[in-house]
């Protein structure tokens, strides 16, 4: 049977890296919305005109439709990469709470 001195609590360092993952992704995320809004006010159709030119330009700039789809992925990446401690924590939890039952029946066996 283990002993406490056995036990590895890797929880406090693992909670500090989901804090600054937190922060980090709270920050790219601020930083996407600003990019966004620059972008989409960059696009607006008054940028290029409603002549000829304009229209031939505004045909070829969103041909393929790259550029909203980077713009409906990129959002998509970041608010996933923003949810990911969320998610971590709660495997964690589940995880803590598997091994403690796992543990409660072992000494129970073992008894």
């Amino acid at each position: 049977m283990p002993n406490d001195s056995d036990h590895i609590d890797i929880d406090p360092v693992v909670s500090v890296e989901l804090n600054r993952w937190d922060r980090v992704a709270s920050d790219v995320h601020a930083m996407w919305k600003e990019r966004m809004a620059k972008i989409k006010q960059l696009n607006d159709s008054s940028t290029w005109g409603a002549d000829t030119p304009g229209l031939a330009f505004q045909a070829s700039y969103y041909q393929g439709g790259t550029l909203l789809q980077m713009i409906t992925n990129g959002g998509q990446i970041i608010a996933d990469v923003a949810a990911e401690p969320a998610r971590i924590r709660e495997a964690i939890t589940n995880s803590l709470g598997t091994d403690h039952d796992q543990s409660l029946m072992m000494d129970n066996l073992q008894r």
